[in-house]
């Protein structure tokens, strides 16, 4: 990375000096003689190529093409953009507080989270849940008392594509492969942590972050005095059963941690919501659900009255992070923004 900052600041230098500058870089640092490179250099006004480097070479794409959709993010919507999240209701409030619908509508905001902005590689919030818990006190002190049906996670303003092509039949059980949803919470995951059992034979002690109704777990790990510590996890695709199974060490020092990607973004979202709704002593008599526009299909067609709603940070922060850390899925809920303001509902393919 310090070789690729150096190359950064290169750039600065007017055209003549900086074929040198960077065949120096490229002579001189030691991470650049361990890597293979492939540059080309061109001015941004004549075309002119300033400098070259195994440019007719082919490489595999990697993440730094993900700098094509931040740039294009910048481009199409400005870096003061904005995502918006909305809770909806059938109508206002009666007179006892009730309402008979209640949806949670993603505008495609990637912090609904923790996540602290500006991004700061060593801050982080303590709670996955604060924009929900937010928007729950708007729903209370609007006067809801009661929802008397479904309580609707809603994320259609994205076609439902939730795994790009290409993507791995692994990768949706980690948070790398979270699936993609215009309603998008806790970048679609769930820290499990792993404590040793009181002794040895014992079951381990799993916690999940953040704690919701939502998996079903089935604990098959044990405690053991000595051997190999490892843990794994499984799901069945589509499934909120998930299985952890594996060894811990009696006397580990540290836990173990995993951050996995859950099934059905929307649900999870809207779950959250239904659990700090209820803590606030809001009454739901009707099922969660989520609902998702595929392909094929028109828009739902609904229309609701605005009860609460958050803001995220400016897209110049959003695209922060992405570039940091190489978020994938903040990455394609950009691309799909990009589409939906420009045709109305965001897909890949409108993207691209």
């Amino acid at each position: 990375m310090r070789s690729l900052a150096v190359l950064v600041a290169a750039c600065v230098c007017s055209a003549a000096d900086l074929s040198d500058r960077i065949r120096e870089i490229m002579t001189a640092a030691p991470e650049a003689q361990q890597c293979f490179w492939g540059i080309r250099v061109n001015d941004a006004e004549s075309g002119d190529e300033i400098f070259s480097l195994n440019e007719n070479r082919f490489f595999v794409p990697a993440s730094n093409t993900k700098l094509f959709t931040t740039s294009l993010a910048l481009l199409r919507l400005g870096p003061d953009y904005r995502f918006r999240t909305k809770i909806e209701a059938d109508s206002l409030p009666d007179a006892q507080g009730r309402v008979h619908e209640l949806r949670l509508i993603g505008g495609g905001d990637p912090n609904l989270s923790a996540r602290l902005l500006p991004y700061n590689k060593d801050e982080t919030g303590a709670d996955p849940l604060a924009a929900l818990r937010a928007m729950a006190d708007q729903v209370v002190a609007l006067g809801v008392r009661v929802v008397g049906g479904e309580l609707t996670g809603d994320d259609t303003a994205y076609l439902w594509e939730p795994f790009p092509d290409g993507w791995s039949v692994d990768d949706p059980v980690y948070e790398y492969g979270a699936p993609v949803s215009a309603l998008t919470m806790n970048d679609n995951s769930f820290k499990v942590t792993v404590l040793p059992g009181a002794s040895v034979g014992l079951p381990a002690t799993l916690t999940l972050t953040p704690t919701l109704e939502y998996l079903t777990i089935h604990n098959r790990t044990q405690t053991v005095a000595i051997g190999p510590a490892r843990i794994r996890y499984s799901r069945i695709p589509g499934s909120r059963d998930l299985l952890v199974s594996g060894t811990i060490l009696l006397d580990a020092g540290e836990p173990l941690t995993a951050v996995l990607a859950i099934d059905d973004p929307a649900l999870f979202a809207v779950e959250a919501l239904r659990k700090l709704l209820e803590e606030r002593g809001v009454r739901i008599e009707g099922q969660s659900r989520a609902i998702h526009r595929r392909p094929d299909e028109d828009a739902s067609g609904w229309t609701g009255t605005e009860i609460a709603s958050h803001e995220s940070a400016p897209l110049s922060q959003i695209l922060q992070v992405i570039n940091k850390v190489s978020q994938n899925l903040h990455t394609e809920l950009v691309l799909r923004e990009i589409a939906r303001v420009k045709n109305g509902v965001g897909s890949r393919s409108g993207g691209l």
